[in-house]
């Protein structure tokens, strides 16, 4: 059996993305996402984490219109909003522009003059995002993804 892994610049082995698809439970039946009824409940794989070694970087994608505009997500929505507006967080947000997908891009590596990641804040936004967007997700396994990446990044850079 072949490991599903890269070369990095340095000539090291690294393991290619990884994504994780966590479930959504809906109230009421989305727009954009597909869904089965379950429980009274729409049920459906719509939060995906993509995790890239190589660029370290952590991309979570998340309904936008059926459940990021929802009234009650609006304070989770406008703190994502203002930290897109501060691009030096290492946090790039895109909403497709049929607003059915918000994507949450971190950026892993240390900012220009630092030898060590530092943007918690921004982990810990996209953190909340997961933990609300599905109970499969809790904060902490979240930054324990995080660490994962950066240990690798880390590791790969040492001479």
């Amino acid at each position: 059996m072949a490991w599903d892994v890269a070369t990095s610049g340095h000539g090291r082995t690294i393991p290619r993305s990884k994504s994780i698809k966590l479930a959504m439970q809906f109230a009421t039946e989305p727009v954009f996402v597909a869904t089965c009824l379950r429980n009274g409940r729409y049920v459906a794989l719509a939060c995906r984490i993509k995790i890239d070694f190589s660029k370290a970087r952590v991309t979570v994608q998340v309904p936008f219109h059926d459940w990021m505009k929802k009234a009650e997500m609006k304070d989770l929505r406008d703190a994502v909003l203002e930290n897109m507006r501060n691009r030096e967080e290492g946090l790039e947000v895109h909403i497709a522009t049929d607003d059915s997908v918000m994507s949450l891009l971190l950026d892993l590596l240390p900012r220009a003059g630092s030898e060590k990641f530092e943007n918690w804040s921004g982990v810990a936004l996209v953190g909340e995002v997961l933990a609300r967007a599905s109970s499969n997700m809790p904060k902490r396994d979240f930054e324990e993804v995080v660490r994962s990446v950066i240990e690798v990044r880390d590791a790969l850079t040492r001479p």
